[in-house]
């Protein structure tokens, strides 16, 4: 249950929420005013939201599952609970209209839910020792940038796809209504 309950929470990380970073900085910044993009980014807002609520629900379980990690009277005990808590909280706050439409807000929320707490620690080190001359010799360079390219892409590519799906289903289980057919 255990590896279910992970595999749950790196696919809402790594492909849902890194996906509607993606989105939210290329495709609601520049098309924001057609109507499609507008259909689907009010279902790309409620899939972020839901997903939000299933990763907290997630993470309560898998805390509850294994067994407490020895951090709880360490020095920075609270860096465990950091990327949870933001990622809660930017997940929840498109559902607030005006968080919704102002780019600027969509923007930091997309930094939020792209750049985790973990990989800010690791790109802040990473640049700390390039600038140390043993360093310079083991950059990869542009070599993985085409890679990081596709990556970014397929994850915004899967997203826009678990929404449009959300909004089908949404479409046909929605029931007709008796007064205006």
């Amino acid at each position: 249950m255990e590896d279910a309950i992970c595999l749950v929470n790196q696919f809402i990380v790594l492909d849902l929420f890194i996906g509607y970073g993606v989105y939210s900085l290329l495709v609601f910044p520049f098309f924001k005013r057609s109507q499609w993009i507008g259909k689907l980014d009010d279902a790309a807002n409620k899939v972020i939201a839901g997903c939000g609520l299933i990763y907290l629900a997630s993470f309560f379980i898998m805390v509850n599952l294994t067994p407490p990690p020895q951090v709880s009277d360490a020095r920075y005990w609270w860096a465990l609970w950091i990327q949870p808590i933001l990622w809660l909280f930017a997940t929840q706050l498109v559902r607030i209209d005006s968080v919704k439409r102002s780019i600027l807000a969509r923007i930091a929320i997309s930094l939020v839910l792209i750049f985790s707490f973990e990989r800010f620690v690791i790109i802040v080190t990473s640049f700390h020792r390039d600038y140390v001359p043993s360093g310079w010799a083991s950059s990869a360079g542009s070599d993985m940038i085409p890679a990081i390219v596709l990556g970014l892409t397929l994850k915004g590519m899967i997203f826009c796809a678990v929404a449009y799906g959300y909004r089908y289903l949404e479409r046909k289980l929605k029931r007709p209504d008796p007064v205006n057919p």
